[in-house]
């Protein structure tokens, strides 16, 4: 079970999860604590999360395209636009699987939303450089394979 908190109710949380018989999933297996809290009883493993795993936000994915769903046309694009500075195209990927999970709700988007790319002036062949922006841990597949001594990338990134 995934529990999305504030994080400043992450103390909160933890205790109210060892009060609830929860022990910390670290001495099993470690995980970064900065962003996650783990807890367990036998095989039920319940997530706590209050950041990104990558540090730059503090909301995920599935917040965004709830945000998005519940809100459609009537959200103040140009202005949520024109506060992500270098992840100008990263609703674009958001709008994607928006379009893929929803497409009767996204056709009520603004019709401009379909074109950020053309609208971006940022440099779209960084490579893994974006990949890290998402996640900082070694998830992404071709950025493993350029990491290793001696590989090359199984694919471009």
């Amino acid at each position: 079970m995934d529990l999305y908190i504030r994080p400043r109710d992450r103390e909160e949380m933890i205790a109210a999860l060892g009060e609830a018989g929860l022990e910390d999933y670290f001495s099993v297996k470690d995980y970064d604590r900065s962003w996650i809290y783990r807890a367990h009883s036998g095989d039920v493993i319940v997530d706590t999360i209050w950041a990104m795993a990558n540090h730059r936000t503090d909301v995920d994915w599935p917040d965004v395209l709830n945000l998005v769903h519940a809100t459609g046309p009537a959200l103040d694009w140009k202005r949520l636009l024109g506060r992500l500075g270098e992840d100008i195209l990263l609703p674009d990927g958001i709008l994607s699987v928006f379009r893929w999970i929803a497409p009767e709700r996204a056709e009520e988007l603004l019709s401009w939303l379909w074109n950020l790319r053309k609208r971006s002036s940022v440099d779209p062949t960084h490579g893994c450089e974006h990949v890290r922006a998402l996640d900082s841990r070694p998830w992404f597949r071709p950025l493993e394979s350029a990491e290793e001594p001696g590989k090359e990338p199984a694919t471009e990134c």
